[in-house]
């Protein structure tokens, strides 16, 4: 948390996203001090192993991975919780900001990402035609099976939280490691 708030120029509220291959973490904060967090049984990777036959989603699997993912994020989640700022660690996020840069002829290194570029890079990458296939593979080209499973989590967080701004951590568990252990700097939330 130390470190992914550091390093994503993250507001004092808001909710942190870390979407791996395994698991989702959501961790919400409020003046910089963490108020909630959950560890979610469900990443990119899992969701395509899971759901996924072929190289994309069919239109069947995409809804059950949205039944899969929202049904996660109703266990999970407080009622009513609005977090209007998510900054975001790990592949999913990354991808999902170099795949809108890319295709808004934004700076590569820009970091903060609007919410309705990332719900319009998941409905245009769901159609998988070639187009789709060719900027995949010319953008992320490691994230090809992950990254539309990932983008459903994804969308599905920024719907469930009410998010309206999002920035990509470019830090994370080893820079938080740093400034806490080596450092000594100790966070709000300790």
């Amino acid at each position: 948390f130390q470190g992914a708030t550091v390093g994503g120029g993250a507001p004092g509220d808001g909710l942190l996203a870390d979407i791996g291959g395994g698991s989702t973490e959501l961790v919400s904060y409020q003046n910089g001090a963490i108020t909630s967090g959950c560890s979610l049984p469900m990443g990119s990777l899992s969701l395509f192993a899971k759901h996924v036959s072929g190289l994309f989603p069919t239109k069947e699997e995409r809804k059950a991975i949205r039944a899969h993912v929202e049904g996660e994020l109703e266990k999970a989640r407080t009622a009513g919780l609005r977090c209007s700022h998510l900054t975001g660690v790990g592949g999913t996020i990354r991808a999902a900001a170099k795949l809108c840069n890319d295709l808004s002829g934004a700076d590569p290194d820009n970091r903060v990402i609007p919410v309705g570029e990332i719900k319009a890079l998941y409905k245009d990458l769901k159609k998988g035609d070639q187009d789709t296939l060719r900027q995949i593979l010319r953008s992320v080209p490691d994230r090809v099976h992950t990254i539309l499973p990932g983008l459903a989590i994804l969308t599905a967080v920024l719907r469930a939280y009410e998010v309206e701004t999002v920035s990509v951590s470019t830090c994370g568990v080893r820079e938080g490691y740093l400034l806490n252990r080596v450092m000594g700097v100790k966070g709000s939330h300790e």
